[in-house]
């Protein structure tokens, strides 16, 4: 599963692209609803992508807690390089730097490095056809 909001959900719903793209079994939980479901499903050793920039994002902190009452999952997340909540629960972070950029309260910091991650992932996880 992966999941984010706001720009990070952008990246979030393009990794879901990509691994389902490879076969995969994925998810991109967009609502409430769609979390749960997911959490229904989720199964010890499956792999919850994370996206968030802060590591703040309440939606991720909750699904996380939630997914690790249910059962054992694999918690990889991708946030930037500071201390957040996120990286306390995780099994994994992989943090990434850029300038952090507030517009109008929105943040629009670049995802691209969050989306270079994505794709190293992706391409790591491509059998060669025979």
């Amino acid at each position: 599963s992966a999941a984010g909001t706001g720009l990070d959900a952008e990246v979030a719903r393009y990794a879901y692209h990509l691994l389902t793209a490879l076969g995969y079994r994925a998810a991109c939980p967009a609502s409430a609803f769609a979390r749960q479901a997911v959490l229904d499903r989720l199964e010890d050793g499956d792999v919850l992508f994370l996206f968030s920039w802060t590591g703040e994002d309440e939606e991720a902190l909750d699904l996380v807690e939630r997914a690790r009452l249910a059962c054992k999952p694999v918690v990889v997340t991708v946030t930037q390089a500071a201390n957040n909540t996120l990286q306390s629960l995780n099994d994994v972070d992989l943090y990434v730097f850029t300038d952090s950029i507030v517009v109008n309260g929105a943040n629009l910091s670049s995802r691209s490095p969050m989306i270079a991650i994505v794709e190293l992932l992706a391409h790591g996880l491509i059998k060669p056809e025979k």
